[in-house]
């Protein structure tokens, strides 16, 4: 969340002030705020009734579950649990979305299911520490090294 400046946060603070739940608003802008806040939440409802069907039939390939898998061994996490949510919840944002499951889904995933359970801490988490780990160094050769 981006800092606010004091003029900002004056007018949060007024706004909040200013709502009255089940009654008449305050001013003229909480009633506007109330009635689109009232229409988002509408546009919201129908589209939890359209992506809980979608759900159904939207299924996580073996590749983005053993990425999630992956995250959750690097973050630490005991147990099952870390990756079979980071699962739900990349299927949940994709079907909110209407589409299948894409890198975007899964970087959320790690971020709201994963790195809470992470027993690790790394600081400040961005989109650099999330990516796969690299490979593992190639197998040591068994001929003798030649001497210096």
């Amino acid at each position: 969340a981006e800092k606010l400046d004091i003029s900002s946060r004056v007018e949060a603070v007024d706004a909040v002030m200013g709502f009255s739940p089940g009654s008449k608003q305050g001013s003229p802008e909480a009633e506007v705020a109330l009635a689109e806040a009232i229409e988002n939440e509408e546009d919201l409802k129908t589209a939890i009734v359209f992506a809980r069907e979608f759900l159904k039939d939207l299924k996580i390939a073996p590749s983005q579950i053993q990425y999630l898998c992956e995250e959750a061994i690097r973050a630490g996490c005991q147990g099952h649990r870390a990756e079979i949510f980071a699962c739900e919840v990349a299927r949940a944002s994709a079907a909110l979305e209407g589409r299948q499951i894409t890198s975007d889904d899964l970087r959320l995933a790690v971020k709201l299911a994963i790195a809470p359970r992470g027993t690790f801490i790394n600081t400040p988490m961005d989109q650099d520490e999330m990516m796969p780990p690299p490979p593992p160094p190639p197998p040591p050769n068994d001929a003798p090294a030649a001497p210096p």
